[in-house]
């Protein structure tokens, strides 16, 4: 898939086979993902947008830009049905959390703002970090919220009061990935020093720290029923590796430049990067 004009940042996917992508280009796509052939729906946004997210029990796709704009696009109408800008700072992350109606988003100005989906209201606003925020992470039961700063630090907030429980150095020069692996009940944390960690997450203890990419680890993709691990780096390359014992399966090099974010959509791992491209891998 290359019909973007500049580096691509974010990637989202529906479970029909559809998948969205923003790139420098302040364009979001959409695409058909077993064909590769762009769909008839395309955003053009007057900034570039660093982070997009499908919130699976509504229409809504979620658009965050360099601007501090989240953008709520109805995705049956085909229009944005509202503007939402309270950051001062460019959007990195967007998580929903389904359970309780609310998205959390990350912003470059080290805040963390809750909103509640049916009204669009911002509920909270967290003051977390001096430095930019890169990414979100609800626990699976939804009771904590996991937050990765350029400070280096993971912060855990409860999702009752929004009152920060724990936080722990994570990674030299910031925190830019968080996944949790619900089978060894830990949090996956990737950085900027190139090492994927595991944590036991509220007495904020280490049990694993693998240097497994050469720089940035931009995205962690957790497939348990594959039972496998996809890391993707600023060092170009994507790794799979096993969810079990976390040893390396394969090395994929399709990419020419930094490769931004990985997921997995049913049997295939989708990655985007720098080199403007969007390449969808089938698991063999």
């Amino acid at each position: 898939m290359r019909d973007h004009s500049g580096a691509v940042y974010a990637l989202a996917a529906s479970g029909d086979g559809t998948l969205w992508s923003s790139a420098a280009d302040r364009m979001i796509v959409q695409w058909d993902i077993a064909s590769g052939i762009q769909r008839g729906f395309v955003v053009r946004n007057e900034a570039v947008v660093y982070a997009l997210h499908i919130h699976q029990s509504s229409p809504y796709l979620l658009a965050g830009d360099q601007l501090g704009q989240v953008h709520i696009i109805d995705l049956l109408n085909k229009k944005e049905a509202k503007n939402l800008h309270w950051h001062q700072g460019g959007i990195f992350d967007i998580v929903c959390n389904n359970e309780r109606s609310i998205a959390a988003f990350a912003s470059a100005d080290g805040k963390v703002s809750i909103w509640q989906i049916n009204t669009w209201e911002c509920i909270r606003v967290i003051t977390v970090s001096a430095e930019k925020i890169r990414c979100l992470l609800f626990s699976d039961d939804n009771t904590y919220l996991f937050v990765g700063a350029n400070d280096g630090n993971i912060y855990t907030f409860e999702t009752s009061f929004w009152n920060e429980v724990n936080r722990c150095m994570a990674h030299a020069n910031g925190v830019t990935s968080l996944c949790w692996h619900q089978e060894k009940n830990v949090l996956l944390s990737g950085g900027r020093d190139g090492h994927l960690r595991a944590w036991k997450t509220l007495s904020a203890s280490e049990v694993m720290a693998l240097p497994i990419h050469y720089y940035s680890i931009y995205g962690i993709a957790l497939n348990l029923e594959a039972n496998l691990i996809a890391t993707c780096s600023r060092d170009k390359t994507i790794k799979i590796w096993n969810a079990s014992d976390f040893s390396l399966l394969q090395k994929l090099t399709a990419h020419t430049h930094s490769v931004n974010r990985v997921l997995w959509q049913n049997d295939v791992l989708i990655s985007c990067s720098d080199d403007r491209s969007i390449v969808v891998w089938k698991n063999s």
